[in-house]
């Protein structure tokens, strides 16, 4: 097979041989290209092509200089422009024709002839598996309807002097610190910063008395006192100093001889001595008072207050009108459950052991009108938390108790790093739960959610340790 001679009107440098179908669309578009396209595209320079294709190899496509490629870029150009100007050729709407009714013709065939065949097996669909989730990791298996939940430390801090857990029934703080009291001294931690504050020393804590302390109003009030967990009557007020401490500087503000503190309500602070009871405002001046007449440990719980007997085996409880100290009701059960009265979620309870814990099996007895009821025993240690009660397990678990239903309420907090028979060192404060760690002289804070963050007014919110 020779080469052709370039038709008649055809460019001197065009190409010519063997062409695909890309130049045939180039005829239909537009055919040749005029002489300044040449000039534009740089095709007419040196256009020199190569040896024609062999003969056995009809479709093989020649090659050319390296310029060549730019007439490729043409001849699409211009296929671009016919398409846009005229759209495609009548040749080539034609060959579309031709092919589209071989093709569905092909179709029929193969459809006629499935249909005449014997049907074959039903095909089984194939089923694609699914990745089901991975399970949350458990540690242990929770308590029905509850969830385990890690109480990390949140804080720890050298408190430098041995001192002990205040009373649970009140969170042992202003809102803004915490004040912690031993029979050598207190301090006041400053839980935002995590770090000790003021020092409170000097004449409160001389005898290494043991101490009950009551934060009110901005002020810390401290009673020292021979008793050492006995009911603290008329006799032991006598031996027992009152003094008003200042939360800044912990110097001494006022003192009270032979004076006993009892406790806080919103009316004020309530104080016993010289076999009367009295109320004074956080300056320390007396606002009200009666004669006591009825016996026993004066009480501040309940929204009320009461006197609590107890020793040899039995406890007795009195209501008393807090305008004039007269007795409203008595009542009676066995054995000693000197703690209380205290609210606890949605009841009054009176609680076994000395601040109301018990290490083990606990007991409570519910007081209603006045009247205590038979005692409920409960089968882990229950700790007073923010007005609700707690159990706490020797797993190192802290879950929230009702007591009136007899069932835990909300997750298990598993206290990290943290498990004891003794958890004698737990309270709560500031929202959170804290333990005192007398071997290492620490305080530690836990990611216990127990209440709103810090307390409201103390005069409407006891604080007492």
């Amino acid at each position: 097979m020779t080469s052709k001679e370039p038709a008649a009107g055809a460019a001197a440098d065009e190409p010519s041989g063997d062409r695909s179908a890309e130049d045939a669309e180039v005829d239909e578009a537009g055919g040749s290209p005029e002489s300044s396209d040449w000039l534009r595209y740089g095709l007419g320079r040196q256009a020199t092509p190569k040896a024609p294709a062999p003969a056995n190899k009809p479709f093989a496509r020649r090659a050319v200089e390296s310029h060549d490629d730019l007439y490729l870029e043409y001849r699409r150009e211009n296929v671009l422009r016919g398409r846009v100007a005229g759209g495609r050729s009548a040749r080539s709407r034609a060959n579309l024709l031709a092919i589209a009714s071989v093709g569905i013709a092909a179709v029929v065939i193969v459809a006629a002839a499935y249909a005449t065949a014997s049907p074959g097996p039903t095909p089984v669909p194939t089923i694609q598996p699914t990745t089901a989730p991975t399970p949350a990791l458990v540690t242990e298996p929770p308590t029905a309807g509850t969830k385990v939940q890690t109480a990390y430390v949140t804080t720890v801090i050298n408190i430098g002097q041995d001192v002990d857990v205040p009373d649970r029934a009140y969170p042992p703080d202003d809102g803004t610190a915490m004040y912690l009291f031993g029979s050598g001294g207190g301090v006041a931690i400053v839980t935002s910063i995590g770090s000790t504050g003021t020092q409170f020393k000097g004449v409160p804590f001389a005898a290494g008395l043991p101490v009950r302390a009551i934060v009110a109003n901005g002020t810390v009030w401290v009673s020292t006192s021979p008793s050492t967990g006995g009911p603290c009557e008329e006799a032991c007020w006598d031996q027992s100093t009152t003094y008003q401490l200042n939360v800044g500087s912990g110097k001494v503000e006022k003192t009270l001889a032979k004076t006993y503190l009892v406790g806080l309500t919103s009316e004020g602070l309530w104080l016993a001595s010289a076999g009367r009871i009295e109320k004074v405002d956080p300056s320390g001046k007396t606002i009200g008072g009666f004669d006591w007449l009825v016996g026993g440990e004066p009480r501040v719980g309940c929204d009320g207050l009461w006197s609590v007997d107890y020793g040899g085996g039995q406890t007795v409880l009195s209501e008393l009108d807090a305008a004039d100290g007269t007795n409203i009701t008595t009542s009676s059960v066995s054995g000693d459950v000197p703690y209380g009265p205290v609210s606890a979620g949605t009841g009054c309870w009176m609680l076994q052991g000395a601040g109301g814990f018990v290490a083990g099996s606990s007991v409570l007895v519910p007081v209603t009108g006045g009247a205590m009821s038979g005692p409920i025993v409960a089968g882990q240690t229950l700790l007073l938390l923010d007005g609700n009660f707690w159990a706490y397990s020797q797993t190192g678990r802290l879950e929230e108790y009702d007591a009136l239903l007899g069932d835990y309420v909300g997750p298990e907090y598993e206290l990290a790093g943290f498990g004891t028979d003794d958890p004698s060192g737990l309270f709560a404060s500031m929202g959170s739960v804290w333990l005192i760690d007398k071997t290492a002289s620490q305080l530690i804070g836990f990611a216990v959610p127990t209440g709103a963050e810090g307390s409201a007014s103390p005069a409407a919110s006891p604080a007492a340790s």
